[in-house]
Order: structure tokens, then C-alpha cells, then sequence
């Protein structure tokens, strides 16, 4: 391969890696996941706080099973949970009843979110769930065109309603909540505004590709 082509590959998978990059920053914080009622009076809403912290809410558990954990998995299924992440804190023995006010967990160092979309109170001795739910983006009331912001371009959507859906009772939710955004939609500024040095890279890449001359003619 010639200097100028290998230039030119390096700096396209530059600028594929820092995008990803961007992507995989700014997706999950801020998603949530409602427990469901399985089993041992379990309930909560968890919220993903960063790459390796979580929050749960209102969260209700008889202290009951053996060697109960919170569990993390690719999806919300027993085989997931089975092969998934343990996060350390034993529940086993202590009553939750939703009054105790928010708390936090830590993953285990070395853990974090990524390809992580659920969560379970886990029985760790008989592989059972005692109440589960998959992570995703809180809904955004006025948020009418699904972009994780409240922007004019919800009023246009509300303003032509071709669905059919819409009344005018919910043009006093967009105006109520003009300019209000999704955690989730930090993925965007991510994107278009990389931290420093992912920025001078990124930089550095396009140069590389506008200093290539024409290839007259020849492909890649």
C-alpha cells in the first residue's frame, strides 16, 4: 500500500473510531429501567448515573433468598442474568421498604455499562429473578418527534399532526417545557463537540484527507 493511501485509511478509521467513541460516552446515563413485581415484594426504578454507578429509586425487597445481587446482563433474560455482571453489594437480609430515599451502587472495578442493557435482583444460588427490567431513554414530555430535546421542531410536529394524535392540550406541554432535554441526548454534543484532544485527532484526520490530491481515476 502507498504512503498516500495508507494516509488516507488511517485517517478514516480515525474519525470511525472517535464518532463510536462519542457514541458509546454519551448513550446510557440517564436511562432507566422499572423492576418488575416477580417475586420478595421487589420494585424500584433505576437510573444509570455513569459508566459504572447506578441509582435506584422507591426500591422495595423482603430481604428474603439466598445470595441475593443486583445483576446486569445484555438483555432481560434468565440466560443473560446467568452470564451477566454481579454488582458486589449482598441485598440478602436487609428490608427494603421504598422509604430509605435513593440509593447508589458502584460496579466492580474493572465493570461498567457497556453492552449492558438490564437489570435483575438475582438469586444467585437457583438462577431466578426476582424482578427485573430492560434500560431505556426516559420519556420527555413535549418531545413529540422522539430527539430527546423540546425544540421548535416538536411544535411543528404537533402544528401539522398528521397522525392525528395530538390535541390542543398538549401545545401547552411543548411551551411548558421548551427547551428541556433528555440526559440521553448528550449523545449529540458528544458528537459534535469532542473533548479536546478526540477534537485536535479528529482535526489532525481531515487535514490528512483534504491534503490528498486527486486520485485520477484510480479507486482505493
Amino acid at each position: 500500500m502507498s504512503a498516500r493511501r495508507l494516509r488516507s485509511a488511517t485517517a478514516i478509521t480515525a474519525c470511525t473510531l472517535l464518532l463510536t467513541a462519542a457514541w458509546a460516552r454519551g448513550q446510557e446515563p440517564g436511562w432507566q429501567a422499572e423492576l418488575s413485581r416477580d417475586y420478595h415484594n421487589v420494585s424500584g426504578t433505576v437510573t444509570i448515573v455513569d459508566a459504572d454507578t447506578f441509582r435506584i429509586d422507591n426500591f422495595t425487597y423482603d430481604g428474603g433468598g439466598p445470595s441475593v445481587y443486583f445483576y446486569l446482563g445484555a438483555e432481560d433474560t434468565t440466560p443473560a442474568f446467568t452470564n451477566g455482571v454481579k454488582v458486589p453489594q449482598l441485598l440478602t437480609g436487609t428490608v427494603y421498604n421504598g422509604s430509605q430515599g435513593p440509593l447508589l451502587f458502584d460496579l466492580a472495578p474493572g465493570d461498567s455499562f457497556d453492552g449492558l442493557q438490564a437489570i435483575s435482583v438475582w438469586c444467585d444460588d437457583f438462577y431466578v429473578s426476582f424482578g427485573s427490567g430492560a434500560f431505556a431513554a426516559p420519556s420527555l414530555p413535549g418531545n413529540y418527534n422522539g430527539d430527546l430535546a423540546v425544540d421548535a421542531a416538536d411544535y411543528t410536529v404537533w402544528r401539522d399532526n398528521t397522525s392525528g394524535e395530538f390535541l390542543p392540550a398538549d401545545y401547552d406541554t411543548w411551551r411548558t417545557n421548551y427547551g428541556a432535554a433528555s440526559a440521553s441526548s448528550e449523545l449529540t454534543a458528544a458528537i459534535a463537540a469532542p473533548e479536546p484532544p478526540a477534537l485536535w485527532l479528529l482535526t489532525a484526520a481531515l487535514a490528512t484527507l483534504k491534503r490528498r490530491p486527486p486520485s485520477r481515476g484510480r479507486a482505493l
